[in-house]
C-alpha cells in the first residue's frame, strides 16, 4: 500500500475528531466511509479477498443491530419510568430536595410527561423523578 492511499483514506475521514479525553463514538456511516476510502484505495495486484469484505459487512450489520437494541432498550426504560411515575400520583414520596440535600416528604399531584425523565408536582414544586427515595 502506498503512502498516498494512507493519506487519501486519512482524507475521507478527516471528519472524525477527538476533544479532550472522549473520542467521537464510531456510527455506521463513518464504518462506511472507511470501507469505501479502503476498497477504492486497495492495490489492484492484491485486492482485499472475500472472507474479509464478508467480515467488514458483518461488522457493519452488527453495528447497526446494536444500535437498534440501544434505541429499544431506551425507549422502554423511558416507558418504565413513565409508569412508575403515574402510580405514585396521590402517594407520599420521600424525595431529595436539590437545593438543601435533605429528604423531604410530600403526597403527589400530578405527573409531567417530559421526553427526558417524568418529572412530579409535590407540594407545587416540581421534583425529578430520579430525587425520588422511596413510596410510602
Amino acid at each position: 500500500m502506498s503512502v498516498t492511499s494512507i493519506n487519501d483514506a486519512a482524507t475521507a475521514t478527516s471528519g472524525l475528531t477527538t476533544t479532550g479525553a472522549s473520542a467521537k463514538a464510531l456510527g455506521k456511516d463513518d464504518f462506511m466511509k472507511l470501507l469505501i476510502a479502503q476498497l477504492s484505495n486497495q492495490n489492484p495486484l492484491d485486492p482485499l479477498n472475500d472472507q474479509q469484505f464478508i467480515a467488514q459487512m458483518s461488522q457493519l450489520s452488527s453495528l447497526d443491530a446494536t444500535q437498534n437494541m440501544n434505541r429499544t432498550l431506551t425507549s422502554m426504560v423511558a416507558s418504565g419510568q413513565r409508569a412508575q411515575a403515574l402510580q405514585m400520583v396521590g402517594r407520599d414520596v420521600t424525595f431529595l430536595d436539590a437545593e438543601t440535600l435533605a429528604p423531604k416528604t410530600g403526597k403527589v399531584s400530578a405527573v409531567l410527561l417530559h421526553d427526558a425523565a417524568p418529572v412530579l408536582l409535590i407540594g407545587g414544586a416540581q421534583i425529578p423523578f430520579d430525587a425520588v427515595q422511596s413510596v410510602q
